[in-house]
């Protein structure tokens, strides 16, 4: 199975703050994912290939609340993966405890997501192909 790494999340208090002092560009829509409760954008170096998503959470319910108040910053890591099939064998193989099911993803179209932790306490984030309905 083929798997990269295919962004680094960021938790920021709001993101157009962030992006006035960073060197982050914005690549896309700002969107909000009523899920996480949660506004999120990804963003790119200028001329460069390496993107970040950033998170923003939208009050009291959001589930990346937590983290913003612990700092922000670094929040998860997300690696694309083909299919669900294919990310759930990657968490029976590398023993992967699971935080969410596959969700749809609002910032990706749709496409399945999934929230894992490494047995070293990684966040990480699993996002395959396949659209959920």
């Amino acid at each position: 199975m083929k798997t990269h790494l295919h962004h680094t999340g960021i938790i920021v208090a709001n993101i157009e703050a962030y992006l006035a002092n960073s060197f982050w560009e914005l690549r896309g829509e700002i969107v909000t994912d009523p899920l996480q409760q949660a506004r999120l954008c990804m963003v790119g170096l200028p001329g460069g290939e390496a993107e970040a998503e950033l998170i923003e959470p939208l009050g009291e319910s959001s589930r990346v609340l937590a983290a913003l108040k612990r700092g922000a910053g670094p929040h998860h890591l997300c690696f694309h993966v083909p299919t669900m099939t294919d990310g759930d064998a990657l968490i029976r193989a590398y023993r992967l405890l699971p935080v969410t099911p596959w969700e749809p993803a609002v910032l990706f179209a749709g496409r399945g997501v999934r929230f894992v932790y490494s047995r070293g306490r990684e966040l990480m984030e699993l996002l395959c192909d396949e659209i959920i309905a």
